[in-house]
């Protein structure tokens, strides 16, 4: 019978193992930071160290946020987009049984908005999300547009559309 062998923490596993320990001890946010930052003192982490690193975790998270908001509103427009796929096509389906029984052609808008259909559903659906890309980019800036225009007011003459 082989006896099992535990083996030295890595840094990995010390990680994972203080935030479970945190996980199961920490009920509410109040005194985080202060825990944070003793547990850093504790571990020989400088302040400067900590200040940075919490920087770095930060912009990231803001950048994952963003990049989750962007993909339910990709969302929205692919839902959009079907709607009015099977809304027009129902239609055009409709009138060509109507108006002409004997010829079915109606099937070539469907196939071709279909195949435009399924290729804003790959992109919608595709997991990776660049943030240099050119759509994200475009998407962020009016986005923030529209929050610097909700923040000033319905009544602020400053009008800064540059579109």
């Amino acid at each position: 019978m082989q006896q099992y062998r535990s083996h030295e923490p890595t840094d990995d596993d010390m990680e994972a193992i203080l935030r479970l320990a945190a996980l199961k001890t920490s009920t509410t946010d109040v005194g985080a930071r202060e825990r944070m930052l003793a547990a850093a003192a504790e571990l020989g982490i400088s302040p400067e160290a900590l200040a940075d690193a919490e920087r770095e975790y930060m912009g990231r998270k803001k950048e994952e946020v963003l990049i989750e908001e962007y993909r339910e509103s990709r969302l929205i427009g692919w839902r959009s987009h079907l709607i009015s796929y099977l809304c027009v096509n129902t239609a055009l389906i409709l009138l060509n049984l109507v108006a002409t029984p004997g010829r079915w052609w109606f099937i070539f808008p469907l196939i071709g908005w279909g195949i435009g259909m399924a290729i804003h559903t790959g992109v919608t659906l595709s997991k990776s999300i660049d943030p240099l890309d050119d759509d994200f980019i475009e998407w962020r800036r009016k986005r923030e547009k529209v929050r610097r225009k909700l923040d000033r007011g319905p009544f602020d003459d400053d009008d800064d559309d540059d579109d």
